[in-house]
């Protein structure tokens, strides 16, 4: 029963109603991962004018953060002070947002909780289904878009 409080306090919010799956889980997501591809069948290839850059980093905690630019040549800006339309170009193509996070390890999936968002008009709950393809990559998909697979490769040290 001590081990179990131990791992409790060290875990935090992660270990709040979770399962010994879920933990494992968690485990297993600490780290600082790059996103290296977007695919969604549904829309075709990538935007020809920059292809999405992005991470996502996990915490032991149980704190995450996420950020991703869309589309990383439009975000240029033509002069020394950025004009009204390529400040909003910049914005709407940059999705930042950070919280804590849960695992559900029984249904696959992985939910971020933000708790402060760049684009408010956006949910504060983020639902995806995970899918390791080794202990270095990482898919997720949306539930509410099952074509749409975002990569990441976990970031290691130089």
């Amino acid at each position: 029963m001590i081990g179990l409080a131990v791992l409790s306090l060290a875990w935090g919010t992660i270990a709040t109603a979770q399962t010994p799956a879920d933990l494992e889980l968690a485990k297993r997501l600490v780290g600082a991962w790059r996103l290296v591809t977007v695919s969604a069948a549904a829309t075709g290839p990538q935007s020809p004018d920059g292809a999405p850059i992005g991470l996502i980093i996990y915490d032991a905690s149980g704190a995450m953060s996420a950020q991703v630019v869309r589309n990383t040549n439009r975000n240029r800006r033509a002069g020394a002070i950025w004009t009204g339309p390529e400040a909003v170009a910049a914005i709407e193509d940059f999705s930042s947002y950070f919280g804590t996070y849960t695992v559900d390890a029984a249904k696959g999936t992985i939910t971020h909780h933000k708790q402060a968002v760049l684009n408010p008009d956006r949910s504060l709950l983020v639902v995806r289904q995970y899918q390791f393809k080794s202990d270095d990559l990482l898919v997720l998909t949306p539930l509410n878009q099952p074509t749409k697979h975002l990569t990441f490769q976990r970031m290691k040290k130089p």
